[in-house]
């Protein structure tokens, strides 16, 4: 489920929030959201993911930032690296939360890895700021 707070900036950048969900039960990426990044344009990314295990005994937190671009014709690219401002976990595995650049469907992917055997309650918050040459 997601669902779209949207903000008007007021100005030629809209600011959107938006919020998704997913229960997961194994460390297949999941892709919670995408981004859509249109060419002649820049967009940045903020993300807040929490998680549980369905016994409560497992969580993770995060909080991370990128900033992506596409020129005319081009791919969509990070601009330098995704900015890992917060990260918590106590699982017995690697759980992850990452943003990817999918340069066939030109969007930025916010994806999560659980792990194997493992029910996780997955909660993302993200918001986004655009803004194009035109």
């Amino acid at each position: 489920m997601t669902q779209l707070l949207n903000l008007d900036g007021g100005i030629s950048a809209p600011f959107e929030i938006h919020q998704a969900s997913a229960d997961t039960t194994d460390a297949t990426q999941t892709t919670l959201a995408t981004i859509a990044v249109a060419e002649d344009e820049i967009v940045m990314v903020w993300a807040w993911c929490q998680t549980i295990q369905d016994d409560g005994s497992q969580g993770y937190s995060a909080i991370k930032a990128g900033s992506y671009r596409r020129d005319a014709g081009g791919d969509v690219t990070l601009i330098g690296s995704v900015a890992d401002i917060f990260e918590a976990e106590d699982s017995g595995g690697a759980p992850d939360f990452t943003f990817t650049a999918d340069t066939t469907a030109q969007t930025v992917d916010l994806d999560w890895t659980g792990e194997a055997a493992t029910n996780y309650a997955v909660k993302l918050t993200y918001a986004f700021m655009r803004q194009g040459t035109a």
